[in-house]
């Protein structure tokens, strides 16, 4: 699992991509927000990114969250603190796997 570069598609292409996903998604979803060039930073901020191999290709599976009309969610930014650990008597950290955090 891997995050989505803008060098892999660039901005205007999952612009238009995400544009024709829209209008195939089932009545109550939606995309996160807009679909122009300037709102992809949103997408490629949440966007998870996994590769798929047959034997005559590889495929990249693009996941990306919905917007749902009956539900809703706060969204949170984590952020790791450093913390004292006495066993090595040093500073820790925590790397987070995910950057935001929802909650319903």
């Amino acid at each position: 699992m891997g995050k989505l570069s803008s060098v892999l598609i660039n901005p205007y292409n999952l612009s238009d991509i995400l544009q024709q996903v829209s209008l195939q998604l089932p009545t109550g979803l939606s995309m996160l927000t807009g679909l122009t060039v300037e709102d992809m930073y949103v997408y490629y901020a949440v966007a998870t990114v996994h590769a798929v191999a047959t034997s005559t290709s590889i495929g990249l599976l693009i996941d990306i969250p919905l917007k749902a009309t009956d539900r809703y969610f706060e969204l949170y930014q984590v952020h790791s603190l450093p913390f004292f650990h006495k066993g090595i008597n040093k500073f820790v950290m925590i790397d987070e796997m995910f950057t935001y955090l929802a909650v319903a």
